[in-house]
């Protein structure tokens, strides 16, 4: 929908409170996601593309030390590889670079404090993807406070706040895969830039996981549906493309520096071997991997569904497209499961797109007591997961049981509760055994203490600012578009 003001002045205030709440969420969210770092890394996969960034900074290689890791490969120089993507550590090595400075200037663990920068990449892509979430809920809804609570449900009561603070690719793929959606969908008349912006967007998500193509192609639907003319569509199509693979041209040549080959990937070996029923079931509902009792807004989500379709047909339509090709692709593949992490990690990417929902249902009092406890179910969930280790679950199930079978211990996560991650996490976070919290740890790096203290401050101050704007937001509701509620 498009800006239709009588007046000037009045459209420039108006674009001044949205803008400032957007600067409010951004801020805000990624001040709480870097308040709730923990001590990095929980898994040897995110110290294995940790490791890739930091040769990437100090010597401009790909290629790292021998490791007894799985998730290292051998390339074709002999040399060895991550057998994950380079998005991520194209990022971190930036950031590495300019952590490295600062270490060395205070006489710091350089290691340690690089590791602790770069998990801002996370912080800020996960803190946009709820900015997106927030753009998309206005676009459908025309209330600021409506989707206000749309991105603030994302934010802190799904999976996106504990892998908002969490080196993985996920972080990358729901900030890129959400703004690319913003781009496609906000606009009142799509132009050749709002499709070159999504096709180069969706390019950064491939570099960074390579099963994201699938949410690549989802996006021609949009594209061919919101074109007026033939000629218009094919030459959209084609930008779109082109934007694309020119975007995605670094993946191919990471190919071929590990091995000799474009089409090689660092997945070779894996395969589609799952059941597929059972493995969409699991992400659907079991109790170590569904992504209901993860996200338990997601609820008020599918029950909504009949208004947002209502509201925004071919959003709601791309939506249950991506959301039907992300659960069977996922479901097939061996490791459906996504590996020792909090919930159905491979899901994680389309949280904000699910959670525009709640900026559409029913205002009868019913729902909002409804909606207002699962709201705060999904917080308390989040907040296990983000101040507890779901390691200590997974050790739990793998070492202290005697079946060696992985399958076995798996099943024993996803289905036994006495294995289960949430309740295991609830009994950790009762007894004291939270997680440190890396800000208020930056003395044991040796930082000067402007560092030691000035960071810690900053997010504080950052964070408490960003909640004072957005309350404002709630409670002012700011109108932006003619006819929406003020």
């Amino acid at each position: 929908m498009a800006f239709n003001f009588d007046k000037k002045p009045l459209s420039i205030w108006l674009s001044f409170q949205q803008g400032l709440i957007v600067i409010a969420l951004l801020a805000g969210f990624t001040a709480l996601y870097a308040y709730s770092i923990g001590i990095p890394f929980y898994s040897s996969d995110a110290q294995v593309m940790y490791n890739t960034a930091w040769e990437l900074s100090h010597s401009g290689k790909l290629n790292v030390s021998p490791a007894p890791l799985p998730q290292l490969i051998q390339g074709h120089d002999d040399l060895i590889y991550s057998k994950y993507d380079v998005g991520l550590p194209l990022l971190a090595s930036h950031i590495i670079y300019y952590a490295d400075g600062v270490a060395k200037a205070s006489g710091a663990d350089r290691y340690a404090v690089g590791a602790i920068f770069v998990m801002f990449i996370p912080n800020i892509c996960m803190a946009l993807a709820n900015v997106g979430c927030y753009l998309l809920a206005l676009h459908i809804s025309h209330s600021t406070r409506r989707a206000l609570i749309s991105a603030l449900v994302c934010g802190l009561g799904t999976t996106v706040w504990p892998y908002g603070r969490l080196f993985f690719a996920e972080a990358i793929t729901t900030a890129t895969l959400t703004l690319a959606m913003v781009w496609l969908f906000v606009p009142s008349k799509l132009k050749a830039i709002h499709i070159i912006g999504a096709g180069l967007l969706m390019s950064i998500a491939l570099i960074s996981r390579i099963h994201t193509l699938i949410f690549a192609i989802v996006l021609f639907y949009p594209i061919w549906q919101r074109t007026q003319t033939p000629s218009q569509r094919i030459r959209y199509l084609l930008l779109y493309s082109i934007a694309f693979f020119i975007g995605s041209s670094m993946w191919f040549f990471h190919n071929w520096l590990r091995f000799g080959n474009i089409l090689t990937t660092g997945y070779e070996g894996e395969t589609f071997s799952n059941n597929p029923l059972a493995g969409m079931v699991g992400l659907l509902v079991s109790f170590g991997k569904g992504v209901f009792w993860y996200a338990p807004p997601l609820i008020i989500s599918a029950l909504s569904f009949p208004y947002f379709k209502k509201n925004a047909s071919l959003l709601s339509k791309t939506l249950i497209l991506s959301t039907l090709l992300a659960i069977g692709f996922y479901g097939s593949w061996w490791a459906w499961h996504g590996g020792w992490v909090w919930g159905p990690r491979f899901l994680v990417p389309l949280m904000p797109l699910w959670c525009v929902g709640w900026s559409v249902f029913p205002t009868k009092i019913s729902w909002k007591i409804g909606a207002t406890l699962i709201f705060s179910i999904g917080i308390l969930v989040q907040f296990v997961g983000t101040f507890t280790n779901v390691n200590n679950a997974y050790t739990n199930a793998f070492y202290g049981a005697s079946n060696p079978d992985d399958k076995t211990h798996y099943a024993m996560i996803h289905y036994d509760l006495d294995y289960n991650p949430i309740l295991l996490g609830w009994q950790q976070l009762k007894t004291g055994n939270t997680e440190p919290q890396a800000i208020y740890q930056l003395q044991k790096t040796e930082l000067n203490q402007n560092w030691v203290y000035g960071v810690p401050q900053a997010i504080e101050r950052c964070l408490l600012l960003s909640i004072g704007i957005l309350t404002w937001g709630l409670l002012h509701n700011p109108m932006i578009f003619e006819g929406q509620e003020t």
